[in-house]
């Protein structure tokens, strides 16, 4: 579990990776809507890694994973979405239902086909909208729940993320630990994947309309508590709208002490014009 939960970490490295407080209204999120991100390629894995589609007003009405792995159509009332549904796999279909309260995200449920809730997962955010924790509760197959993981953010003074820390509890197979992922060195460019933090590696592909999350790109990323732990220093290359259009990674893994090995990545990005 851990070394599939290492691989899953390297990989949303890959393509995800002061400033002051933000005052106005909450933004959506640039990389999806405004800069209407179509695919991430990853090279290697099946591709397009991410893609996306848009109606007619900028929404996103399809995402999928993994060259179809996973593809959710996405329903709304107004600008808040109110479901998706996997569609890739008709007999093992999965739906995420949002609920709000006063306007702002409360809990996504995760139903299977018959309607029961597999797991949940519970918001706080901060009064500028910053997402602060998530909370995985999965389903113990009676009337419970048992919190199999907890996200919990800090942020740099402009609205930029400084530091996710992942707390995996002891739950079935799942062992307890505690994983740290700093950012820093950010550009001045909008950001297009930073929505992928959110896609740990046995939850699903979340999408937050309105999020703050991570505004620009961050040049460097520092992750420990793993088994293999690594820094890597990201490059970036901007189309003429500054998006960006390609992703490096140079990095350093650090296994067993004083054990460590060199390694690249690198991801693609393209957009609807």
């Amino acid at each position: 579990m851990k070394a599939k939960h290492f691989l899953f970490v390297i990989l949303i490295t890959a393509i995800v990776s002061c400033h002051k407080e933000p005052s106005a209204p909450p933004n959506l999120p640039r990389g999806l809507l405004s800069l209407k991100l179509k695919d991430i390629n990853v090279p290697g894995i099946p591709s397009p890694f991410y893609h996306f589609e848009y109606d007619n007003i900028g929404n996103i009405t399809m995402e999928g994973f993994e060259a179809g792995l996973k593809t959710y159509n996405v329903d709304y009332n107004g600008s808040n979405i109110v479901s998706m549904e996997n569609t890739a796999d008709p007999t093992n279909k999965v739906r995420l239902e949002y609920q709000y309260s006063n306007g702002e995200l409360l809990a996504i449920k995760v139903k299977d086909k018959n309607g029961f809730t597999l797991r949940h997962c519970i918001f706080s955010f901060s009064p500028s909208h910053q997402l602060l924790q998530m909370d995985w509760d999965t389903a113990d197959g009676n009337v419970g729940f048992y919190l199999q993981q907890t996200l919990t953010f800090t942020y740099y003074p402009d609205g930029n993320l400084l530091q996710m820390v992942i707390h995996n509890y002891a739950v079935g197979s799942q062992a307890a630990a505690t994983i740290t992922n700093i950012f820093e060195n950010y550009d001045d460019n909008a950001n297009a994947d930073g929505f992928s933090l959110l896609h740990t590696n046995f939850h699903e592909l979340l999408l937050i309309p309105g999020l703050r999350f991570q505004i620009n790109n961050p040049r460097r990323v520092v992750h420990t508590g793993d088994i293999v732990n690594f820094d890597v220093q990201y490059t970036y290359t901007y189309d003429d709208k500054s998006r960006p259009i390609l992703k490096k990674g140079s990095g350093t893994y650090f296994v067993g002490g004083n054990v460590t090995q060199p390694f690249e990545t690198q991801s693609t990005f393209s957009y609807y014009d």
